[in-house]
């Protein structure tokens, strides 16, 4: 005969914290506001370039102009902005590409 654990409910979850407990409020969240924001850009390829090139004439930016915001692209966005004083973060989005076209 198989004894039962009196700290499980059942599904192999201890405390209660199961699939089929319910948290009272608790609300499921979608996949999107689980994952965290990356600075996945709201931009297109062409406007990734225009950055990549304008960071890289400022000497900020050393990587190749591909139209993607890996690493050092990011590094170089944060740099630019804790330069001129603009909210650092590494978000590359509409008033950001408005920036950069204006600031050069």
């Amino acid at each position: 005969m198989r004894k039962t654990n009196p700290d499980f409910n059942g599904d192999g979850n201890a405390f209660g914290a199961g699939k089929n407990s319910k948290t009272p409020g608790a609300e499921k969240k979608s996949d999107q506001e689980l994952r965290p924001n990356r600075g996945a850009p709201d931009i297109s390829t062409s406007d990734i370039m225009m950055i990549q090139e304008s960071l890289q004439v400022k000497g900020l930016y050393r990587g190749e102009i591909d139209g993607i915001p890996g690493s050092e692209t990011l590094r170089a966005v944060r740099s630019y902005k804790k330069q001129n004083n603009i909210p650092v973060n590494n978000r590359l989005n509409a008033d950001f590409v408005s920036h950069m076209r204006s600031a050069f």
